[in-house]
């Protein structure tokens, strides 16, 4: 059987102690080294091309400059590491006459009417109203029965 390794603890300490020391000045906390992908270079970048985004470039912008000097990668794949700007809007929400503003509508993800028999670009049923968005019309109480 192996007999655990003894170390000489003043003199491992001051080595250890220095090792730790040299790391602070090597490396910043949480900062990779080393080998990694390409999605592992654009993490390292995150703050950088995020303060790009702000400024009004686009992710097909970055993905250009770094295809020119470093290497290829989508503009999807830089969107999905470091996430997507907010786009601001231009004018701000004005209220209707007796209506508070509502944030718009949104339509819950679905198979987009591919259910329907003759799915073409009309693929309503007979039934459904013509143009009404989600949201656009008042939902009222039902009313007893007689």
């Amino acid at each position: 059987m192996k007999q655990p390794r003894t170390f000489d603890v003043p003199s491992t300490t001051d080595r250890a102690r220095k090792a730790l020391n040299a790391l602070r000045d090597r490396q910043k906390p949480g900062e990779r080294t080393g080998k990694g992908s390409k999605t592992d270079v654009i993490r390292a970048l995150k703050s950088e091309i995020l303060a790009l985004l702000r400024e009004g470039y686009t992710t097909q912008q970055v993905s250009e400059a770094l295809r020119q000097d470093v290497f290829s990668i989508l503009p999807k794949t830089i969107t999905q590491v470091v996430g997507s700007i907010p786009k601001k809007s231009k004018k701000p929400p004005t209220e209707r006459k007796g209506q508070a503003v509502s944030p718009p509508a949104t339509i819950p993800p679905g198979n987009g009417g591919s259910h329907r028999p003759n799915n073409g670009t009309d693929n309503r049923h007979d039934n459904e109203p013509q143009n009404v968005t989600p949201g656009s019309f008042h939902i009222h109480p039902d009313s007893e029965d007689l």
